[in-house]
C-alpha cells in the first residue's frame, strides 16, 4: 500500500464503452473493462487469476514503458491482453485511454498472437525465453493514429491505425521479427529486427544435411539442434507515402537505443534532462559488479556534480526530470531488505532529495507528465493498472484499472513480514485464508523467490497465493536483499564465489526457514504441514532446503528439477564448460560427493521424503529425468507433468490453469490427506495414492 504525504481517499472510476464489433467476432468481447459495478462478493479461483487483463512486460524497472502518451497529453495507448484457457489463447486488443475520463476507453484493434522475447545473445546466440515481448504502440507525430507491432501467423511486423478506429493496416513485411518501433518523422517508421536471424537458420538447416558438430552451440536440454550465433540488430526506416524501405541513419537509429544499460538492474544509465541540465544514475565503482549507484549531473554552464546526499546513493531505478523543469525526480529502493520505492524530488542546488512518497508497491515504466509522473503499478493484493504520481505532493491517482471486477474478489488477510536470515534482510507477506477466524492454524505454503508488485503466482506464476488462501492453506512469500559479502570485481568472481560451499543457497535457506519461524510463532500455522514451491532458481533453493533441513518440508511443488552432475552436460560442450564447470564445477571425470551431498536428489537417494510435484516444459524436462528414476526405485513420491511448446517461463493459457490446479490438489493430498472432487483428477489422485502406499515410512521418522 501506498505511504505517502496527500493520499488521494478514493481512486478515480473510469466507464468504459463497449467492445466494438472485432472484439465481439473474435471471441474477445471480453478484452475491454466494463462498468465497475457492485458484484457479490466471492472466494477468488485460478481462473481468475488465469484471466486476468494485463498489459507490458514481466516488469523489471529497466524495461521500457508499457504504455505511451499521445503528444497533446490528452490520451494512452496500451496493448491490453488476456488469457482464456478454454481455447488456450491470448485476447490481444490496442487501447485508447482519455486521460481526463470525458470519453470512455477504445479498442482500436483487436487480434493477433503473443509475441515472446527472443534474447539475442552474445555469449550464446539467439534463445527463446517464453516471456511476454514488451510491445509498446508509438503515437504519430500529429496523434492522429498509432503504430505497434502485432503477431499474425507467425510473423510479428508493424500495424497502424487511426484515432477513429477501422481496419488497421499492415505496414511492414520484413522477413524476420520486428522488435521495435519508433516514428522518426510525420510519414516515417523506423524498425529493430535480426535481420540475419533467418540467414543464420537456414545455414543451420544445410548444414544439417550432412550432420551438426556436437559443439558449443548446443544446449541439449533445450532443443536438438544448434542455437544460431548472436545476429546484428538491423535498422530500417519506412516511408507511409511511398512505402519504400531503406536502411535507417545513424540518427534514426539512436531513437531505438535501450533506455537500460549494462550489468545488474540497478546499474542503469537512464539519462534525463531538465533547465538545470543533463543528470544521470550511473554506478559509483564503474569496473565492480553491482555496484551501488548514484546521480551526476552536468548543469548549463557544463559544470559537472554529484548529489552528495546519501539519499542519491543506492539502488536507485528511474529519473525523470520534474514537469516545470527545474529539477529531477528519482526512485530509490530502501527500507528492510530493499523492499520498499521511495520517489523523491531533487536539484542539484536544493540540498538534500525531498521524499514525496514511500511504498512497498511497485512502480514500472513510468513517464514525466505535467502533473508528475504516470507508471504501471502493482501492489500486493491488486493487479497492474496506471497510476499518476503528483510531483509537489506525492498524492496517488487511479487513472486506468483493467481488471475492476477483482475488488469483488475475496482475497484474505495480506501482512507484511520483515526479518532475517544469517547473512541479509528478507521481507515478505503471510496471507492468511479468507475466512480465518483468530485461533485457526492452516498448513503453510511458501513461495518465492520475489514477492514485489501483485501477489499473483510468485517467480514464474505457478503458484496462485491468492487461490490458495482461499483453498485454507496460509501462504508466506518471501524475497531477500543483498547478501553481505565483499564486492566482486566481475560477474565471473561473484558466480565462483557463490559456488563456493553452496554460499547462496546456505543464505536463502536461512532466510526461508527463519520466514517458516516468522509465521510459525503468529499461531496460524499446523506445523507438519508445511509445503514450499520454487521456479528456476527457486526451485535450487527449495531442493536445497529439502536436503540440509530434513522435515521442515512436507511437500513441494517445483519447476524444473533438478541440479545433479548430469546437470554439465545437459547444459551443453558450451554452457556446461564455461557457466557451470568455469564457475567451480566439478567435471565429469573428477567425481566430488561432498560438492554434490547438499544439493542434489540422486546422490540423496531415499534420504529425502518429501512429495516433490514437478511441471515443466518440454525443453526442460530432461533435467528431471534421472532423478525421475532414483525417486522411483527408491518409492519416493515424484509426479512430472511435461508442458508442450513452452519455454522456461510458460505462457500458455490453458497450461497456466491446469498447473494451478494442480498445484493446489498436491498440497491438499500430501498436506491435509484431501482429495479433489473433480472426476477428471481421478486418475492423477489414483496414482497419488499408490505413492503414498509405497512410500516408506523409516525416511520421515528420521
Amino acid at each position: 500500500m501506498f505511504r505517502s504525504l496527500s493520499l488521494l481517499g478514493a481512486a478515480c472510476l473510469i466507464a468504459f464503452a463497449a467492445s466494438p464489433a472485432a472484439a465481439s467476432a473474435s471471441g474477445c468481447g471480453g478484452l475491454l473493462p466494463g462498468l465497475h459495478t457492485t458484484q457479490a462478493q466471492r472466494d477468488i479461483t485460478p481462473a481468475d487469476l488465469a484471466t486476468l487483463r494485463d498489459f507490458g512486460d514481466a516488469g523489471s524497472p529497466a524495461s521500457d514503458s508499457p504504455f505511451s502518451i499521445s503528444p497533446d497529453g490528452a490520451r494512452i495507448a496500451v496493448q491490453l491482453r488476456q488469457g482464456n484457457p478454454e481455447t488456450n489463447s491470448f485476447c490481444i486488443g490496442l487501447l485508447v485511454i482519455d486521460r481526463t475520463a470525458s470519453e470512455p476507453p477504445r479498442l482500436l484493434d483487436v487480434g493477433g498472437d503473443l509475441p515472446l522475447v527472443v534474447v539475442n545473445s552474445r555469449s550464446f546466440g539467439l534463445f527463446d525465453t517464453g516471456y511476454v515481448m514488451p510491445t509498446t504502440p508509438r503515437w504519430s507525430p500529429d496523434g492522429e493514429s498509432l503504430a505497434f507491432l502485432k503477431r499474425v501467423a507467425g510473423s510479428t511486423q508493424i500495424y497502424t491505425v487511426g484515432l477513429e478506429g477501422g481496419s488497421a493496416i499492415r505496414l511492414t513485411d520484413a522477413p524476420s521479427d520486428i522488435d521495435d518501433m519508433a516514428w522518426s518523422g510525420p510519414r516515417t517508421v523506423i524498425y529493430k529486427t535480426k535481420a540475419d536471424g533467418e540467414a543464420a537458420q537456414e545455414a543451420i538447416d544445410r548444414e544439417g544435411l550432412s550432420g551438426w558438430n556436437y559443439d558449443a552451440r548446443f544446449y541439449p536440454v533445450q532443443q536438438s539442434r544448434p542455437y544460431p550465433p548472436h545476429v546484428r540488430d538491423s535498422y530500417f526506416a519506412i516511408d507511409l507515402s511511398s512505402g519504400v524501405t531503406r536502411p535507417a541513419s545513424d540518427q534514426e537509429q539512436a531513437l531505438l537505443d535501450p533506455r537500460a544499460a549494462f550489468g545488474a538492474n540497478w546499474n542503469l544509465e537512464t539519462r534525463t534532462r531538465s533547465r538545470t541540465g543533463t543528470a544521470s544514475i550511473e554506478p559509483l565503482d564503474p569496473g565492480a559488479f553491482w555496484s551501488q549507484n548514484t546521480i551526476r549531473y552536468v548543469d548549463d554552464a557544463g559544470n559537472p556534480g554529484t548529489c552528495a546526499s546519501p539519499t542519491c546513493s543506492g539502488r536507485l531505478e528511474g529519473l525523470w526530470p520534474r514537469p516545470d523543469g527545474s529539477g529531477f525526480l528519482f526512485t530509490r529502493r530502501q527500507g528492510h531488505g530493499e523492499g520498499l520505492l521511495g520517489v523523491y524530488s531533487w536539484a542539484p542546488d536544493e540540498g538534500a532529495p525531498r521524499q514525496l512518497l514511500e511504498t512497498e508497491d511497485i512502480l514500472l515504466g513510468c513517464q514525466s507528465v505535467r502533473e508528475g509522473l504516470l507508471c504501471a503499478h502493482e501492489s500486493p493484493s491488486r493487479p497492474r493498472d496506471l497510476v499518476l504520481i503528483n510531483a509537489n505532493t506525492g498524492a496517488v491517482e487511479s487513472i486506468f484499472d483493467p481488471n475492476p471486477e477483482f475488488s469483488s474478489l475475496h482475497l484474505g488477510t495480506v501482512s507484511r513480514l520483515e526479518w532475517n536470515g544469517v547473512d541479509r534482510e528478507a521481507y515478505g507477506y503471510l496471507v492468511l485464508p479468507p475466512n480465518h477466524q483468530p485461533g485457526d492454524q492452516h498448513p503453510l505454503i511458501v513461495v518465492g523467490y520475489e514477492t514485489r508488485g501483485f501477489l499473483r503466482g510468485g517467480t514464474g506464476d505457478e503458484h496462485p497465493i491468492f487461490a490458495l488462501a482461499a483453498r485454507g492453506f496460509a501462504v508466506l512469500t518471501y524475497q531477500a536483499g543483498m547478501i553481505a559479502r565483499p564486492p566482486s570485481a566481475s560477474l565471473a568472481e561473484y558466480q565462483r564465489a557463490d559456488t563456493e560451499n553452496w554460499a547462496s543457497r546456505r543464505s536463502m535457506l536461512s532466510v526461508i526457514s527463519a520466514g517458516v519461524s516468522e509465521a510459525a510463532d503468529l499461531g496460524v500455522v499446523t506445523r507438519g504441514q508445511v509445503g514450499i514451491t520454487g521456479f528456476s532458481e527457486g526451485a535450487a533453493y527449495a531442493i536445497y532446503a529439502m536436503i540440509n533441513a530434513p522435515g521442515l518440508f512436507n511437500a513441494a511443488s517445483l519447476t524444473p528439477c533438478c541440479s545433479s552432475p548430469s546437470f554439465i552436460s545437459l547444459m551443453g560442450p558450451g554452457l556446461g564448460n564455461t557457466n557451470l564447470i568455469g564457475k567451480g564445477w566439478p567435471e565429469l571425470t573428477k567425481p566430488d560427493p561432498a560438492f554434490w551431498a547438499p544439493m542434489s536428489l540422486t546422490q540423496n537417494a531415499g534420504r529425502v521424503d518429501t512429495p516433490i510435484l514437478v511441471q515443466v516444459a518440454d525443453r526442460e524436462y530432461l533435467l528431471g529425468v534421472d532423478v525421475h528414476q532414483v525417486r522411483r526405485e527408491t518409492n519416493q513420491p515424484f509426479d512430472m507433468y511435461v508442458f508442450p511448446d513452452e519455454y522456461h517461463y510458460k505462457h500458455q493459457p490453458a497450461h497456466r490453469l491446469a498447473i494451478y490446479q494442480r498445484n493446489i490438489d498436491w498440497f491438499d493430498f500430501w498436506l491435509r490427506n484431501r482429495r479433489s472432487s473433480d472426476p477428471s483428477r481421478a486418475a492423477e489422485l489414483d496414482r497419488w495414492d499408490a505413492m503414498r502406499a509405497a512410500q516408506p515410512t523409516t525416511a520421515a521418522a528420521d
